[in-house]
């Protein structure tokens, strides 16, 4: 009790209330060679680049996501145990970890490009590389100038200028149980398209599940057909798309076919641009994160329908568009 501690104090004082301490810490000054070993330690982890915002996030870096502070931690005790130093405290080392270091434990959305994290360790070893360092600056400007690209056409998109992404969300199953005994079975899978207008920021899902049809080149250019016809019938002249680089479902003779064929049968103007591999980050992520983030709070999905009806009910303004496809 704080009122036990005043008596306590006045007594061991001959009668008289101590003086108030307050304000009165000083700090202890920490070695600089003890805070050195510390930040030594911390950059000796190996960190990722997030490689989609680069000029974002110029000097953001991420750890690997299994580890934690706690964790460095009790390496760096041990590590001052071989060298025979008095470690810091906790506190310390993380207030050098969070005033110090740009680091992040939360996971890139997509994984690294493997072209950038081979030049970033051909540099680290020997940083007089200047071509590797020249490599590597092309190969970001390269993606940087498609990112670009569909940016700027972003802004002049219209119902006659049509401009869309396309990508193919991760596979989804069903059904999603909560029974154990579902983990050990063979769940049917379910696939989904996404197609984003960057004109009105609005977003058409065709999805089918593997008993209608697979995944590869051909049932993505017959998503691709159905979508453009119908802009071709709203009056759409030019066609633009972006995607990814994966050659098989979108870089492939199949769909150089189908846009050449809608050229001819529509008169139309068309375009594909393919986004530098590694670097493929596009308005579609943002639309599967919602599905994902949604479905954290919808109950049993038994069947494929039951993951149509979530999709489209998972954003409340400007919901998704989705398109059943049958065989």
């Amino acid at each position: 009790m704080r009122l036990d501690r005043a008596l306590a104090g006045r007594r061991s004082n001959g009668g008289v209330s101590p003086k108030d301490r307050r304000g009165r810490h000083t700090k202890r000054k920490v070695r600089e060679d003890s805070r050195q070993h510390v930040m030594d330690h911390i950059a000796s982890f190996p960190r990722y680049v997030s490689h989609y915002t680069r000029s974002h996030q110029e000097h953001k870096e991420f750890l690997a996501p299994n580890l934690s502070v706690s964790m460095m931690y009790a390496d760096y005790k041990a590590s001052c145990v071989t060298s025979g130093m008095q470690p810091m405290k906790l506190s310390y080392y993380r207030h050098i970890f969070m005033s110090e270091f740009n680091l992040h434990f939360h996971q890139p959305l997509k994984d690294t490009c493997q072209k950038c994290d081979k030049f970033s360790m051909l540099l680290k070893c020997n940083p007089a590389d200047t071509s590797a360092a020249a490599q590597k600056e092309l190969h970001l400007r390269k993606a940087e100038k498609v990112h670009q690209k569909m940016n700027h056409l972003r802004t002049t998109a219209s119902s006659t200028d049509v401009v869309f992404t396309f990508d193919l969300q991760k596979t989804l199953v069903c059904p999603v149980v909560s029974v154990g005994m579902a983990y050990y079975k063979r769940q049917l899978s379910v696939y989904n398209l996404g197609i984003h207008n960057l004109a009105d920021d609005k977003a058409s899902m065709f999805m089918w599940d593997e008993s209608i049809a697979s995944r590869g080149a051909s049932k993505i250019g017959s998503c691709l057909l159905k979508y453009v016809e119908a802009k071709a019938l709203e009056g759409a002249q030019t066609i633009t798309a972006f995607s990814d680089s994966c050659g098989g479902q979108n870089r492939n003779f199949k769909n150089a076919t189908l846009f050449s064929y809608l050229t001819q049968k529509y008169n139309l103007t068309m375009t594909l641009h393919f986004m530098q591999s590694g670097h493929s980050f596009l308005p579609n992520d943002a639309d599967f994160g919602v599905i994902e983030k949604a479905k954290k709070t919808v109950g049993s999905i038994y069947v494929p329908e039951h993951w149509m009806d979530h999709v489209a009910k998972s954003r409340k303004r400007n919901p998704f568009t989705v398109v059943r496809m049958k065989s």
